[in-house]
């Protein structure tokens, strides 16, 4: 059942663990050099298109001005078509990347292709005089253009003030897919002025295909992805909350097959219920894959859906997309290689499912757990903690807290200090994970390096995607 806002429900002995996924952990990939690769690899297709496209076109004697504002739109168009690659969920490259790297990439790729696409009507109208009154019902592929302009400019200031404006998720997500609606007049006005294509019918034929590549990813998104979802149905088994502000939700399949995942990973999940709104948000499973029967997602309250999750029931529906993720220690360390977990807050979620899982497939390697909060109000699981501590015999727990002058632990914040006061040998043979808000893990990882820690050996991950 529910449980009431205020009561502290004890954490209860855990379910009987099944057999342990067959998972053979390979050496850790230096993702530094796979990103590189990546990125290298977009930035190589952009320039590819660009380099045919401005060899088609017939440049020389062409103002430089123009040229330029061309090719910046066609740099941009390239970009917009290459965000829903991005932002798309594809597994194979959350496999290699991580979904949290790829929407940062998405994100800093989006300011590029507004700032591109600003330069093109100004470079152009620098050397060619625009439109003028009389010219307009021949002209409406420039008005198209402003218009795609404006709408480009809309999505990048909702998405870069969206907290300053506290624009509910929901509402944020519906303006974000205007992108789509401005990439298919981007490519209406490209194709109707012509000249930015060329005269080669080669290359319009390249960006009719991009262009219907595009459109099919579009109909997977919004058709396609949601269809198969129907095969990903979960219940409410309960809801209870953990502390003052913090609930644990497990979810069950419907069917009751195991749902397969990497201790760490994330998912994306959309209640069927009118408790909360019908939107999709991604959540930490906190559970280990060892307890197949069930998903844990514990949920710090902050925002005005994760708030009315306390109003979930048992056996509500929820769909469920994923998982996702590449912040997992089996995928990042080599067997028995020591460990430094490093939380702030609720980011604990992703490291409370790795101690799950090593103490339930007997993981006796060193792991030291330093976790921020603000009081011990704030402090979830602890007994369950204890109860890992003393099935793990590595396992080390310190917490830390930054507003109770009273506590007789650590105090303060994660800085080099801390870690100097804690850490031995680790920073010469482990490997750090961290988790937690944004400044938190900046800190964190500045201190590791400060302490000895290469930078190939401090790994993060974001709680919040969007």
């Amino acid at each position: 059942m529910t449980a009431p806002p205020g009561n502290h429900e004890p954490a209860g002995p855990p379910a009987p663990a099944t057999s342990a996924p067959a998972i053979s952990p390979a050496r850790p990939p230096r993702l530094t050099a796979l990103k590189r690769l990546g990125v290298g690899l977009l930035g190589g297709v952009v320039v590819a298109a660009l380099v045919a496209t401005g060899l088609a076109s017939g440049v020389r004697g062409i103002p430089w001005p123009l040229t330029a504002g061309r090719l910046a739109a066609l740099a941009a168009l390239a970009l917009l078509m290459m965000q829903f690659v991005l932002s798309g969920r594809i597994r194979w490259l959350d496999r290699l990347f991580g979904l949290d790297w790829l929407y940062r990439l998405h994100a800093r790729l989006g300011v590029l292709a507004v700032v591109l696409a600003s330069l093109h009507p100004l470079l152009i109208y620098w050397v060619r005089p625009g439109p003028g009154p009389e010219d307009w019902p021949a002209a409406w592929p420039e008005l198209l253009g402003a218009g795609m302009l404006s709408l480009l400019w809309l999505v990048l200031c909702v998405s870069l003030y969206r907290a300053f404006l506290r624009l509910p998720y929901g509402l944020w997500r519906r303006l974000h897919w205007l992108v789509f609606l401005v990439t298919a007049a981007a490519l209406v006005h490209a194709f109707s002025l012509g000249r930015d294509f060329g005269h080669l019918w080669q290359v319009r034929l390249v960006w009719l295909l991009a262009a219907l590549a595009y459109g099919a990813g579009f109909l997977w998104a919004k058709l396609g992805r949601r269809a198969l979802l129907q095969r990903s149905s979960f219940q409410v088994r309960s809801v209870r909350r953990v502390n003052h502000n913090t609930l644990n939700i497990e979810l069950m399949p419907i069917d009751g097959r195991p749902f397969s995942f990497l201790p760490g990973q994330f998912i994306f999940v959309r209640f069927g219920s009118g408790s909360v709104p019908p939107e999709e948000h991604p959540f930490t499973i906190s559970s280990s894959p060892t307890r197949p029967d069930a998903l844990s997602l514990t949920v710090r309250q902050c925002g005005d859906f994760t708030n009315r999750m306390r109003q979930l029931v048992p056996l509500q529906r929820a769909r469920v997309h994923g998982p996702f993720g590449r912040f997992c220690h089996l995928l990042l360390a080599r067997p028995a290689e020591p460990l430094v977990m490093i939380a702030g807050g609720v980011g604990i979620t992703p490291l409370l499912s790795m101690l799950r899982y090593m103490a339930d497939v007997g993981d006796e390697r060193r792991v030291k757990l330093i976790w921020a909060n603000r009081t011990e109000a704030d402090i979830f699981f602890r007994e369950e903690l204890e109860a890992l501590r003393r099935r793990l015999p590595g396992l080390s727990v310190h917490h830390v807290l930054s507003r109770q002058e009273d506590f007789d632990g650590l105090r303060g914040h994660i800085d080099v200090e801390l870690l100097k006061r804690l850490l031995l040998a680790e920073g010469r043979r482990g490997r750090a994970l961290v988790c937690g808000p944004p400044g938190m893990m900046k800190a964190a990882r500045r201190a590791l390096r400060k302490v000895g820690f290469p930078r190939w050996r401090i790994h993060t991950e974001r709680f919040a995607l969007m």
